[in-house]
């Protein structure tokens, strides 16, 4: 039997973890890994195989929350700006219009 640390950082652990640990529980059961969970992360003990699927499984969770996350902070930030003169290109002193 193997054991790898898969570090989870503080504030998703808990999206890894699950309502009354249901998460948790169902990656132990789809990857027939023992889970351990501590400050920093959570211990996988296993064969090469059930260890790499545990971990993938983790770490998918923690990348999709990851994604929303930035996501929400992304469209947060998001507005229109209308362009001023000091939005010219640098080194550009004025703008020629050419055409009738």
């Amino acid at each position: 039997m193997q054991t790898e640390f898969v570090p989870v950082p503080k504030d998703l652990k808990g999206h890894v973890i699950g309502k009354g640990g249901s998460v948790i529980q169902d990656i132990i059961q789809r990857s027939g890994a023992e889970i351990d969970r501590d400050e920093e992360g959570f211990t996988v003990r296993g064969d090469a195989q059930q260890i790499a699927r545990a971990k993938s499984i983790i770490l998918e969770k923690v990348v999709s929350k990851k994604k929303v996350f930035i996501k929400q902070f992304a469209n947060s930030f998001l507005y229109t700006v209308e362009p001023t003169v000091s939005d010219r290109p640098m080194g550009v002193s004025r703008f020629l219009e050419f055409g009738p």
